[in-house]
């Protein structure tokens, strides 16, 4: 399993037009940590998937950036699963869709696992 490093976070906000600025660092590493958290040395994530849906969730509740987030959401989603070889497709919509129901509570870390998976065709966690 493996995971993006704060650094390619940062790049992805930088390529999001405009170029939103990280209005909260703390949230920013919060929601880099949590898709790699361990618990007494095991990942708590050890799918990409479940690792991908928690990087999701966490950046469209704490809403790092100043603005994008929804954007920035899915971005971060779908580089850690294609940097694990998960082939995601799902129409801008869906993506857009997916972050906005995580940002509003409407699903939670283990409903947008299903969602990835469905967009991946494989099977979750």
């Amino acid at each position: 399993m493996r995971y993006l490093a704060i650094r390619t976070l940062l790049r992805l906000a930088e390529g999001i037009e405009g170029d939103p600025a990280v209005r909260d660092y703390s949230a920013l590493v919060a929601a880099h940590e949590r898709h790699r958290a361990e618990l007494l040395g095991q990942p708590v994530h050890a799918d990409p998937l479940d690792a991908a849906a928690a990087l999701l969730h966490a950046i469209a509740r704490l809403r790092p950036l100043e603005s994008r987030n929804d954007i920035f959401a899915w971005l971060a989603a779908y580089t850690l699963l294609g940097l694990n070889d998960i082939t995601v497709k799902a129409t801008p919509g869906q993506a857009i869709e997916l972050v906005r129901a995580a940002e509003t509570g409407e699903l939670d870390e283990a409903a947008i696992t299903a969602r990835l998976a469905d967009f991946s065709g494989g099977a979750a966690g």
